[in-house]
């Protein structure tokens, strides 16, 4: 398998939202290794990164992708939970590992990287369930919630399989994360 620069770079222009999650997960790793933990924004960049983690595994737990459209839930608050949830932990990472500055470039991340994939992932879901997804679409923001949900979704937690998240490879990215938050909290301690 011939893999050419030209490739890669018509890849970054025209197909950036492959990149994602190694964009993702390399801005982590380089805030985790690079941290400097603050009195204040530890605990509150910890209390962000675990709601985050939690609305990633809600939602990777729901949804049947390609199966069923997923408007239940965290479904039922934005199109994209699992963006949400990156969000919260990048944003609770840049606070825990005191670069706040560093949510510029989260912003330009998902900017770059993240806003394609919306883009994609919306078409590829009007075109497979039409009138249903263009409805959801119309009630519901793709990422940042709004309001409320009018009708109440419930936790949908009867639904909620741990198999499905493990499936959707959820608990990967979280031992990762947990592992990079076990250093913090072990650096916020020895520098104490």
């Amino acid at each position: 398998m011939k893999l050419g620069v030209g490739q890669f770079l018509r890849d970054l222009h025209g197909r950036r939202y492959r990149f994602r999650q190694a964009i993702g997960g390399a801005f982590g790793v380089c805030l985790v290794v690079l941290a400097r933990p603050s009195e204040w924004g530890t605990p509150i960049g910890l209390a962000l990164i675990i709601v985050g983690v939690l609305v990633r595994l809600w939602a990777a737990g729901l949804v049947l992708k390609s199966r069923r459209l997923a408007t239940h839930g965290p479904y039922a608050f934005v199109r994209h939970p699992q963006y949400l949830g990156n969000t919260l932990v990048a944003i609770g990472l840049c606070l825990a590992t005191g670069y706040v500055a560093a949510i510029a470039i989260w912003a330009a991340i998902f900017y770059l990287f993240y806003l394609p994939a919306i883009r994609r992932e919306d078409a590829k879901l009007a075109r497979r369930f039409g009138a249903e997804w263009l409805d959801w679409r119309r009630r519901t923001p793709a990422v940042v919630p709004s309001r409320w949900p009018s009708l109440n979704p419930g936790l949908d937690l009867r639904e909620w399989s741990p198999g499905r998240a493990l499936r959707n490879g959820e608990f990967i990215w979280v031992f990762f994360l947990a592992s990079g938050v076990s250093y913090l909290c072990w650096l916020r301690l020895v520098s104490s």
